[in-house]
């Protein structure tokens, strides 16, 4: 029994590859292959990550409760490899309850491995600050909270955990040559080819982000906000620029890395150094900084509002 971890990261098209693996698991059954239920559950909703095994504390009954029903769920199975998916896993502050998922299956002899796809730096900490703008709340400005997760962006520190973890059997992915990621793993993986789904969690583009962001920090009304956004009335403001030019600054100390890393993370991926050196390439200054636009995006968002 081989157990294959896909990590992640966020932002790789992950919520894509979960939503097709949970919706053909009764195929991939066939094949020998299980997509469990069990860690599925988490905080009265079903889900298609295993996000119980990723988010619940490790001393918690939810975490217990869903590793024991995975134990039993794989060792009632007659599939002869197992996939486990939570983006979650990638960050630092779950690697506890990943080292515990591994070591509890490693101890009833099982074999794992992981995938992880990384995207170029600064896209990645540019998409995944949009995400937690729209999903979780996040009221800072950019360059705040790349400041505030720099732990995230430290590809380098990320491939040595997993390395350490998994005894170097991880597969690294530069997600830069991956034109679909459910297809791609599939290939990796020789499943039988999961038909495909429309994208699922796209991103926000840069004014929609920050008209979230603005109710997020309780600087305009979230009704406002959500007018703006839902009822087309975000075309009505008044830019400098056309709204395709507005993107968010992403030049950042955190995300600045010397050739001498990009040649440390080729070491301890397998990628080739022009790979790594495309995955931590700064991007150009936008045409349009979002930032300097802020202040007339909250007038206007004001304004429609009355």
């Amino acid at each position: 029994m081989e157990i294959i971890f896909h990590i992640g990261t966020y932002k790789t098209g992950t919520t894509t590859l979960q939503h097709a693996l949970a919706a053909n698991q009764e195929n991939l059954l066939t094949h020998g292959v299980l997509y469990p239920q069990s860690g599925r559950y988490f905080m009265g909703r079903a889900e298609t990550r295993h996000k119980a095994l990723s988010h619940a504390k490790i001393n918690r009954p939810k975490f217990s409760t869903a590793l024991a029903n995975l134990h039993g769920e794989i060792q009632a199975s007659p599939a002869e490899r197992v996939i486990l998916s939570s983006e979650s896993w990638s960050s630092e502050n779950r690697h506890d309850r990943l080292t515990a998922v591994v070591e509890s299956l490693r101890n009833r002899g099982y074999q794992s491995r992981a995938v992880l796809y990384l995207r170029n730096l600064p896209r990645f900490a540019r998409s995944h600050y949009r995400e937690w703008v729209q999903n979780w709340g996040v009221g800072l400005p950019i360059k705040d909270y790349i400041t505030s997760r720099a732990s995230e962006w430290d590809y380098l520190a990320l491939a040595k955990r997993m390395n350490a973890l998994f005894n170097g059997r991880v597969d690294f992915v530069d997600f830069e040559e991956v034109n679909d990621t459910v297809a791609h793993f599939s290939k990796l993986y020789d499943l039988p080819a999961l038909p495909r789904i429309a994208q699922k969690n796209p991103s926000l583009n840069a004014i929609e982000a920050e008209v979230t962001r603005l109710a997020n920090a309780k600087v305009v009304p979230e009704t406002a906000a959500r007018q703006v956004l839902e009822n087309g009335v975000i075309e009505q403001l008044t830019l400098p620029k056309s709204a395709a030019n507005y993107s968010e600054n992403t030049a950042h100390p955190c995300l600045t890395r010397d050739t001498d890393y990009a040649v440390a993370l080729a070491s301890e991926t397998g990628l080739e150094e022009a790979h790594t050196q495309r995955l931590l390439a700064p991007l150009p200054p936008p045409r349009a900084d979002i930032d300097l636009a802020s202040e007339t995006i909250r007038h206007q968002i004001l304004e429609l509002a009355q």
